[in-house]
């Protein structure tokens, strides 16, 4: 989940920026977002285990983990970044979008 997209912006394509949040509050949000994502992920899991038992499968469902996008892009440059991702991105498709 995003607390660095959430600390950047929206973009849908949305004819008016998104109000920038305070990061403090980008962080709770995050926190709120994650908590939600691993009750999911829990009850998915509990659902899985349970079909598996009836069926008498032995498939161990694999480990989940909800991160934060924040937490690994927080400490990289503007340089760094451009140099690892940036590469990727096709700038003729970012110019040929609409406003």
């Amino acid at each position: 989940m995003g607390g660095a997209t959430g600390s950047i912006g929206d973009p849908s394509g949305r004819s008016t920026e998104r109000t920038e949040l305070d990061p403090n509050l980008v962080y709770k949000n995050a926190s709120l977002i994650g908590i939600q994502l691993e009750k999911i992920l829990k009850n998915a899991q509990d659902f899985f285990s349970k079909s598996n038992d009836e069926k008498k499968n032995t498939t161990i469902s694999p480990t989940r983990r909800v991160l934060n996008n924040l937490d690994w892009t927080k400490s990289l440059s503007l340089l760094e970044f451009l140099s690892q991702v940036g590469r990727h991105a096709r700038v003729g498709i970012m110019l040929a979008r609409e406003r």
